[in-house]
């Protein structure tokens, strides 16, 4: 009767969290105009086009067309963030067609898609960790300043974060239950959301395939089963295809077989963009000759060196890269990081010496943090590539694909060091302090910094 009433405790405080994330997320989103968010005035273009005229864009599009880059997101097949949107546009234009509440409502997608990552994160986080450890780390994801603003304005990273928590939730239950129909249709939505989502999440897909293989073979004789894996896997590969290939192979038939229309999307930029804009004109280290490495710690472009200005944007930058929180919530956050992989180097110390593990096995537990490395090392490569071949941006926002791998990180550390507490009264303190405590920091960078 203790654990039952514990336990919906629990569900009871997950729901009220989540609740008041959603509250949260949407005040944020009603709070600035469109010219506030970097890349909102071109992402909400699609949206609004799809809502004003009732189809998907070309590229082609001369009304979409931007001015200064000479080209529009159109040319990407990644429409699902923009249908959401063009939906409750259309939903509140039954009531009201003043164009701040269109916008809001195309935010809304961002809202909702931040909300549903918070739920996935609770129950990611209640099968890997101590219930202290859960609390703690989720609240520390959700509350990240940078997270928050996410889910407040027109983009695809809080989508594609959306999917990958998904697909990070079907991993464990595949590895701790099997992998089933359920898990196998968890897996498919949070593949189809990354893949019409960001092209940068695009390693969640790849290491899919990793780990649903892997985790077959790595389990012992007599207990190997390819039949089902083939089986299963066939499923998620039609499921996944049947509501992805559509916008593929339209672009295909738009682009002279370009499928993800990055090459036409290039073409037209340097054909239509203004001149210091083209990409054969742009200022990349590319262009210039400089290696790879040295744009990393240069200060050549903003005074500032690529990883500084990414760490900091990855926890919270403002408006075009121009507004900063106060300078102890970096160390904050640098702090709390450098604790945290303290505590995961212990723990897989740990789990080497034959501790057990929640995944119930070292094979399954390597690979599972092993993917989950390749998936962040993908996702960081991919965004160094972009700031040095196509265009220096280096915004913490491209390396959010890989924020549920750095929560599972330092919710691993944060559940060793909590573990260390030997009295629960002790330990829910320490959780209760710490998740208040952070959301009271994120409640004041939106009332001092963000507004």
């Amino acid at each position: 009767m203790m654990k039952l009433r514990s336990r919906d405790t629990q569900r009871l405080l997950e729901v009220l969290y989540v609740l008041l994330c959603f509250v949260f997320f949407f005040v944020w989103s009603t709070s600035k105009g469109l010219s506030y968010a970097p890349d909102e005035y071109m992402r909400y273009d699609i949206p609004l086009y799809i809502y004003t005229y009732g189809k998907l864009p070309s590229g082609y599009e001369v009304s979409l067309r931007n001015a200064i880059w000479g080209f529009s997101y159109a040319y990407y097949p990644t429409f699902l963030g923009s249908l959401l949107s063009a939906f409750f546009m259309k939903v509140v234009s039954f009531f009201t067609v003043e164009e701040f509440a269109l916008l809001v409502a195309a935010r809304f997608t961002s809202v909702l898609s931040g909300t549903v990552t918070v739920y996935y994160i609770l129950k990611i986080a209640e099968r890997l960790f101590s219930k202290e450890a859960k609390w703690i780390s989720a609240v520390l994801i959700s509350t990240i300043p940078q997270f928050v603003f996410l889910t407040s304005y027109v983009n695809n990273d809080i989508l594609c974060v959306c999917g990958s928590a998904l697909i990070c939730y079907a991993w464990i239950c595949g590895l701790q239950d099997d992998w089933n129909i359920k898990n196998s249709v968890t897996l498919s939505i949070g593949m189809i959301v990354v893949a019409l989502s960001y092209y940068n999440a695009y390693g969640w897909i790849l290491c899919s395939a990793v780990l649903f293989i892997l985790s077959f073979v790595i389990r012992e004789k007599g207990q190997k089963n390819y039949k089902k894996m083939w089986g299963l896997g066939c499923f998620i590969v039609v499921l996944v295809c049947a509501f992805t290939a559509f916008f593929f192979i339209r672009n295909a038939l738009l682009y002279d077989g370009d499928f993800l229309g990055m090459s036409t999307l290039l073409e037209a930029s340097e054909k239509y963009a203004m001149e210091e804009y083209k990409p054969s004109n742009r200022n990349t280290a590319l262009n210039l000759g400089i290696p790879f490495y040295e744009m990393l710690v240069s200060g050549y472009w903003t005074g500032v060196p690529w990883l500084v200005t990414t760490w900091k944007s990855f926890f919270g930058v403002f408006g075009y890269m121009s507004v900063y929180m106060s300078a102890w919530i970096y160390k904050m956050y640098v702090l709390i990081v450098v604790v945290c992989v303290g505590g995961i180097a212990v723990q897989v110390t740990q789990w080497f010496r034959g501790v057990r593990t929640v995944l119930g096995s070292r094979k399954k537990m390597a690979l599972f943090y092993g993917t989950l490395l390749m998936v962040s090392a993908i996702t960081a490569a991919l965004s160094i590539y972009y700031s040095y071949a196509v265009d220096y941006q280096p915004q913490g926002r491209y390396c959010y694909p890989m924020i549920i791998a750095l929560f599972i990180f330092l919710g691993t550390g944060i559940d060793w060091l909590i573990g260390k507490v030997r009295s629960l009264p002790v330990r829910c303190g320490i959780a209760a302090g710490s998740s208040a405590l952070l959301i009271a920091l994120v409640v004041s960078v939106f009332f001092f910094t963000y507004l």
